[in-house]
């Protein structure tokens, strides 16, 4: 048996769930939010490595990207672990590999997502499509509304603020319409 289906048994025997788009993935809830690992399983000269590229996913953020960016969302992770999760071992070890799963889960758990949508909201509006909408998204959520506004006004008068093929007017309108659906919500609820 390879090692990638031993350590897809492992996961999925621990709560993970088995996916395959392009490449083999593995999700798990962690209640109001979900981890995804995209593993790679493959021999050194010292035996065997597990990479996990680890992602933090939030349902609620990843529907708000989808308001706003529509079919771009799918690039819509709250967080994305660094470095990379790298398991080491002279053989398929499921301790460690175990361990390694519960430092992702730890991770996951950990991630501030106030402190996040900060950070995204100081992201340049240049970087590529998914980083720009996740930027985008936590300016909405934040209720930014006077930078989205900026963008909207700029890209109207046509000057380029850097944002990639795909970031529009339609999806700043959308972004404002978040902004707006938010602060009613905050509104009602005080």
């Amino acid at each position: 048996m390879s090692e990638t289906k031993i350590f897809s048994d492992l996961a999925v025997g621990n709560g993970w769930s088995q996916h395959k788009d392009i490449d083999l993935y593995f999700t798990k809830e962690l209640g109001p939010r979900f981890a995804q690992i995209l593993p790679k399983v493959y021999r050194t000269p010292r035996g065997l490595s597990v990479r996990l590229d680890v992602l933090c996913m939030c349902p609620s953020f990843q529907e708000d990207a989808e308001f706003i960016g529509g079919d771009y969302a799918n690039w819509a992770f709250l967080e994305r672990r660094h470095p990379t999760t790298i398991l080491k071992m002279p053989s398929f070890q499921e301790d460690i590999v175990l361990e390694g799963l519960l430092q992702v889960e730890r991770w996951v758990l950990s991630v501030d997502r106030a402190e996040v949508l900060e950070k995204l909201s100081g992201f340049p509006p240049s970087l590529l499509i998914g980083y720009a909408l996740r930027h985008i998204t936590a300016l909405a959520i934040l209720g930014r509304r006077k930078k989205i506004e900026s963008y909207l006004d700029s890209y109207r008068r046509g000057v380029d603020v850097g944002f990639c093929a795909g970031i529009g007017e339609e999806v700043l309108l959308r972004a404002l319409q978040l902004c707006s659906r938010r602060a009613e919500t905050d509104a009602s609820s005080t």
